[in-house]
């Protein structure tokens, strides 16, 4: 099972120098100054849902193009309302396990899922001659037959498996080879976000080719060792308590990532925020909105972070507990599981966080997310202001405001957006939105909308029974009747290539079905059904190649009827029989 590091080793690696390598002595002046900027800098941006991939992607083995996997320690996953996206077990390397464990095991077959293999190594000496137990682990997971990422020696940053890093990078550069040989395999370099102080993440990077994930073990505590009284500069070096925030734990290896040109998903390959100390203290309310943090802000802020696995485990040895045991924490996790952002089984995820001003331009409502963050407080409020009126107010993550472009005229307006605390306005954010008959586009402080000012073309969509028709040439409209390409279109209500049949002599084409036959002619209204003429308002015509017939005519004709969904931004249509 999982190796917690506690975090007296921390300090000892803090205060040791008996290494097997000299390690440098950080400047820790720099180190504290660095950190401190990162937890006292209060921050507020804007995202929007983009529907379409919308987020970075690298084209790592198993990553997804949009959403994020929805992950948990897989036999302490039953607290969420579906089975999660995304499952984490354990494997000894030591010990030579070669299979997973039940439950776990019998779980994972039958579920359609990804799965993270934390495949645990205390002794990097035996690693290279143990190719054959490599294999033969690797071979059991492959007939799992599931999409696994494989997460060898982690944590080496805060134990002794970092003692001699160019131990540590052969050992994991042998492993990755092998691993890389399987077609579904992944392989992760997954160190502590934090880690001891002096062994930076540089001195343990395997190399990109070797690496297909960068992960991070991320756990949000209460307290600095369990110590009530930690002190100031003990929770800033490791950011606990107040400053014990997702989105601040990861700034360093997603730093070191952009420092290096490390272009690669990252995972929260572990995490869990503290939900109880050994002491009893009730942490709820600090623990519900560090939950909100990591479900929302951090995917939001990070985008490149594409999968989140909790550990939703008891260890009584630990002085805290991140097992979601209250109906309020457990709600926070179903309600981000729920959101669209996140990966359900095969569903894929419904949208991906993307900056407001990269959202594009919306018919209709948008919603408007904030991430919002202030030092030493933990709810803080967020209001939204448009021409200089504040339009709405929330002090609960993710501060959702559903901007109504028709509540506003044409033109463009200023936005902001402000955090506040009991002590006043603590960081604000402006943008300008630009409204057009319904349509919102939102940018940057005083953007230029100037080549916005046209009318934004509608989409159509097109089903049968609920199953959409994916057309090569787009449905159109016109004089307010829509036509349809023929071939795909006919396909889906149940007629056959062969009886599709065109004539180049008199630019015709008749459709057949049960017996009963149409007669259409390019860009003449009189159809034929069953040898009578009906005529139409528009007629059957040919747009890039490709014959368009009316949609309602000839469903109608076949029996369907036909549903009409409407709005500015898009036409759907569904045929029901």
């Amino acid at each position: 099972m999982k190796k917690i590091i506690s975090l007296l080793t921390i300090f000892m690696l803090l205060t040791t120098s008996a290494y097997a390598f000299d390690f440098p002595e950080p400047d820790w002046g720099a180190l504290l100054r660095e950190k401190t900027d990162i937890v006292k800098t209060d921050r507020v941006s804007l995202f929007a849902q983009n529907k379409e991939a919308g987020a970075p992607y690298f084209g790592a083995k198993n990553e997804p193009k949009k959403g994020v996997y929805f992950g948990m320690v897989t036999e302490y996953s039953d607290i969420l309302k579906e089975k999660p996206s995304a499952y984490l077990t354990y494997i000894d390397f030591d010990s030579e396990q070669t299979d997973i464990y039940y439950p776990a095991n019998e779980i994972i077959k039958s579920s359609d899922c990804i799965v993270t293999i934390g495949w645990n190594v205390n002794n990097l000496d035996s690693v290279r001659s143990k190719e054959g137990y490599i294999r033969s682990t690797l071979n059991n997971l492959k007939s799992y037959n599931k999409p696994m990422i494989i997460r060898f020696a982690n944590e080496m940053n805060v134990n002794s498996l970092g003692d001699e890093p160019s131990k540590y990078i052969d050992a994991f550069r042998f492993v990755a080879n092998i691993v890389h040989e399987y077609d579904n395999f992944a392989v992760c370099w997954s160190p502590n976000d934090l880690g001891a102080l002096d062994r930076p993440f540089s001195y343990y990077y395997p190399g990109d080719e070797y690496v297909d994930w960068v992960g991070v073990s991320c756990y949000m505590k209460k307290y600095f060792m369990g110590n009530p009284q930690t002190a100031e500069k003990d929770s800033i070096y490791f950011m606990t308590g107040d400053y014990a925030w997702a989105t601040n734990a990861v700034v360093p290896i997603i730093k070191f990532m952009a420092e290096n040109g490390i272009n690669k998903p990252v995972m929260l390959s572990e995490c869990g925020v503290s939900q109880s100390t050994f002491t009893g203290e009730n942490i709820s309310s600090w623990a519900n909105a560090r939950l909100k943090n990591l479900y929302w802000n951090l995917i939001m802020e990070y985008p490149q972070i594409k999968l989140i696995n909790y550990f939703n485990v008891y260890r009584p040895n630990e002085k805290e507990y991140y097992n979601l045991t209250s109906g309020e924490a457990i709600g926070v996790v179903n309600e981000a599981f729920d959101s669209g952002a996140y990966i359900k089984g095969e569903k894929q995820a419904e949208f991906s966080f993307v900056p407001a001003q990269n959202a594009g331009t919306k018919s209709g409502k948008i919603a408007l997310y904030a991430s919002a963050y202030t030092k030493n407080f933990d709810k803080p409020t967020v209001k939204y202001f448009a021409d200089g009126f504040e339009v709405f107010s929330s002090n609960s993550a993710p501060h959702v405001y559903a901007l109504d472009p028709l509540a506003f005229e044409n033109g463009v307006h200023p936005l902001k957006v402000c955090v506040y605390t009991d002590e006043g306005e603590k960081a604000s954010k402006n943008y300008s939105f630009f409204v057009k008959d319904g349509n919102v586009t939102i940018r940057e402080e005083n953007a230029d909308f100037s080549d916005l000012d046209v009318k934004i073309e509608k989409r159509i969509e097109i089903s049968v029974n609920g199953k959409k028709i994916e057309f090569d040439v787009p449905p159109c409209v016109i004089s307010d009747r829509t036509l349809v390409p023929i071939r795909k279109f006919v396909n889906a209500i149940g007629v056959s290539d062969e009886n599709i049949k065109f004539s180049q002599e008199d630019s015709s084409v008749e459709i057949l079905r049960d017996n009963q036959k149409i007669y259409l002619k390019i860009n003449d209204v009189n159809a034929k059904v069953d040898g009578s003429i009906t005529v139409l308002d528009v007629p059957a015509t040919i747009i890039d190649g490709r014959t368009l017939v009316p949609l309602r005519f000839v469903s109608e004709t076949f029996g369907y009827n036909v549903e009409y969904t409407d709005s500015a931004e898009l036409l759907s249509i569904n045929m029901v029989r």
